[in-house]
């Protein structure tokens, strides 16, 4: 018969974490512990029963061999407070809290303490509950935002250590007038290619985020319109000569151009915004983004220009597959970014504003870095800020949520700088009026 012990619970014992976002692998945690009770555990699996949470502390009945004790678990002050009610005295836990933590980091991963903190996932889910689901276990409780939330301010999921100052800093949209000037009366280049063949201008669209976008040309064999490509050919590659003497020098300059960029993006992270890159890269982001702006202008006096869904590299060994492409209109104009913020009941939502020539597009697909896609159109963004800032929007599903106990936090971190370089309409829920700020 298993024995009940008391509910009173002693002094807690300080566990410290791996890191400053509260992560407790085994690992650290045996590190912990004292050598005798690690000697003294059986390494049989704890079970966990949810009991209660109140006041910060996560109450759960921990069933640990023959001996079912309380385990009160609080995050404070960045470190995590242990209680059992077994009457250890010892400055160390004892190996029923071991064994019930242990279950915790097992089932339920080395980051979940991160939701016990203060204005974290736990309180959130409890204070405001039909937005979250609850899940029981053997490992105690999990609590999860609902997929409406997208991501959360403070919480998860959002890119990582999001650096937004550093971002602001980035130069913003650049002047449209000299790229507009020199793309005027550029007229469209027909090929010179053999007779049934044309050069094909790829632009690649990474599926999963693989690698960052770029343009590789292929042939390909018009229909008897020549409005379209029927059939791809192979992809080229810089050490191919064999069509050089067709290309005329408006398409050697793109081809140069296009190759030089997949040297540099190979070697780069797919995603802009990875952890605290944006200040160690900004001289290659930049860099990225001047050739791609380059190729956008050379792009307007090419006949076929497609956009090809890969999922990496290793597809450019191949033709490409017809299915996957889709004819693109590359504009040399230019989307102007705002966003609102609009308050719904108990927190506010934050999302993207795309317009073009002072027109709010009703849709938009910003899923690929650099671009926004609005049906066949595709824009570059006006700086490496505006892509970075999209590629935050997209990541975190299209909107971030704002839970109203962080807005003080969120509108000194994010908020006041954003709107400083943004305009950002504020939209409140009780008379729907909105304001430009």
């Amino acid at each position: 018969m298993r024995k009940k012990s008391s509910v009173n619970v002693v002094k807690p014992v300080v566990i410290k974490f791996e890191d400053k976002n509260l992560r407790l692998t085994s690992e650290w945690l045996r590190k912990q512990m004292d050598a005798n009770t690690l000697k003294s555990d059986g390494w049989i699996e704890a079970t966990l029963k949810f009991e209660s949470f109140i006041g910060g502390k996560l109450l759960l009945l921990n069933t640990y061999e023959d001996n079912a004790t309380k385990l009160v678990l609080q995050v404070k002050d960045n470190h995590l407070l242990v209680r059992c009610s077994c009457g250890n005295t010892k400055p160390t836990i004892c190996v029923h809290a071991y064994r019930g933590l242990h279950s915790i980091i097992w089932h339920l991963g080395n980051q979940y303490f991160e939701k016990l903190q203060t204005g974290g996932m736990m309180p959130l889910a409890f204070a405001h509950g039909r937005y979250f689901d609850k899940k029981e276990s053997t490992a105690g409780l999990d609590v999860s935002p609902r997929p409406e939330l997208k991501s959360i301010y403070r919480l998860a999921p959002e890119p990582k250590k999001l650096d937004l100052a550093a971002i602001l800093r980035l130069p913003g949209t650049i002047a449209q007038t000299e790229v507009l000037s020199a793309s005027h009366n550029r007229p469209i280049v027909q090929n010179n290619m053999p007779q049934g063949e044309a050069l094909v201008y790829m632009i690649l669209l990474p599926m999963r985020h693989r690698v960052l976008p770029a343009v590789i040309p292929c042939t390909g064999t018009p229909v008897k319109s020549r409005k379209e490509i029927k059939t791809f050919g192979q992809f080229l590659s810089g050490t191919q000569k064999q069509y050089s003497s067709f290309l005329t020098a408006s398409q050697k300059e793109l081809n140069g151009v296009c190759f030089q960029l997949w040297k540099s993006i190979e070697k780069m992270p797919s995603y802009l915004l990875n952890e605290l890159l944006v200040r160690k890269l900004e001289e290659a982001y930049l860099a990225i983004y001047n050739a791609w702006q380059k190729i956008i202008l050379l792009l307007q006096s090419q006949p076929y220009v497609y956009g090809y869904y890969t999922f990496g590299a290793r597809e450019l060994k191949r033709r490409p597959l017809k299915k996957r492409t889709r004819p693109i209109i590359v504009s040399l104009k230019q989307p102007e970014l705002r966003f609102s913020l609009s308050e719904k009941d108990v927190f506010y939502r934050l999302e993207m504003l795309v317009y073009i020539d002072g027109r709010l597009l009703s849709s938009y697909d910003a899923a690929r870095t650099l671009f926004i896609f609005h049906e066949d159109m595709l824009y570059m963004l006006g700086s490496l800020r505006d892509a970075m800032m999209a590629e935050w929007m997209a990541r975190a599903g299209g909107w971030v949520t704002v839970f109203k106990e962080h807005f003080a936090d969120f509108e000194k971190d994010w908020l006041n700088p954003l709107r400083a370089n943004y305009p950002v309409e504020i939209i409140a829920v009780k008379n729907t009026k909105k304001q430009v700020l």
